[in-house]
């Protein structure tokens, strides 16, 4: 009996499971893209890809529908699976791609109750009320029209929107991965930096103790001259670095983009 109802509640084609998933991508690249443009007074393309998806609410939609189904008639199962599928789905692909990429792609450090920033208790709470707006709401009217939708219709749509997003996604993750070897770069040089600066204060320490030892009166205009031809040493090293990297960057970047060019 249960294993019937979990049959006949996972009923879509997969070419309707991704047609949802597209529609709910779409959907949550138009509420986020809104969101932070009026809150930001600028249009602000939100999200991994360039294009209008989010696959983030895509995924969080088919993991909700996933977690929910079999439970639709009973709202408080769909509110708890629903908040925790979507949450645990935050979770790993936030942790995946910080790993990947160096970046966080969302942060909800601020809250007061949070996890590593990927993850707090609010937006799991949002996550619920989706869940609960989707069974009870809008799913089902969008449900309704694509299961109307023929075959013949549905399938070639979903395979050519899907050509579109894959090419979207592998241009984006190759932009994403220069944009981590960047930040590793920059993070070297941070840390170049800092040994730089460890050794330019007992560098000053000792130039002080021997100039007060050698001739107190003479501290101002020695150690002037010496802060001076420093911080000239610490701006052309800085300056360095930073030309080395961009170059570096730039030859990759050309020699990959060649690399596509010939094949």
């Amino acid at each position: 009996m249960i294993i019937r109802q979990l049959i006949s509640a996972y009923s879509y084609s997969i070419y309707q499971w991704l047609f949802f998933f597209f529609l709910y991508s779409l959907i949550g690249w138009v509420w986020e893209t809104l969101y932070v443009s009026i809150m930001e007074k600028k249009f602000e393309n939100r999200g991994f890809m360039k294009g209008p998806f989010l696959p983030i609410y895509g995924a969080g939609a088919i993991t909700i529908l996933l977690f929910t189904l079999p439970v639709r008639h009973k709202p408080v199962l769909v509110f708890i699976l629903g908040m925790m599928g979507a949450t645990l789905l935050e979770l790993i692909t936030g942790i995946i791609m910080e790993k990947m990429f160096k970046v966080k792609y969302w942060d909800y450090a601020n809250e007061k109750i949070n996890y590593k920033g990927h993850i707090s208790l609010r937006s799991s709470i949002l996550w619920g009320v989706v869940a609960l707006g989707m069974m009870y709401g809008f799913h089902k009217p969008i449900e309704d029209a694509v299961i109307k939708i023929p075959t013949k219709i549905i399938n070639p749509i979903v395979m050519v929107v899907f050509v579109v997003i894959a090419a979207d996604f592998a241009t984006s993750f190759k932009a994403a991965l220069d944009l981590r070897d960047f930040l590793i770069q920059f993070e070297k040089i941070k840390d170049e930096l800092l040994k730089l600066q460890k050794k330019a204060a007992l560098f000053e320490n000792k130039a002080v103790t021997a100039l007060l030892k050698r001739n107190p009166g003479a501290i101002s205009k020695e150690y002037a001259q010496a802060l001076v031809q420093y911080k000239d040493l610490f701006i052309q090293t800085i300056k360095s670095k930073i030309d080395d990297t961009i170059e570096k960057i730039t030859e990759d970047k050309s020699i990959t983009e060649t690399d596509e060019k010939s094949e």
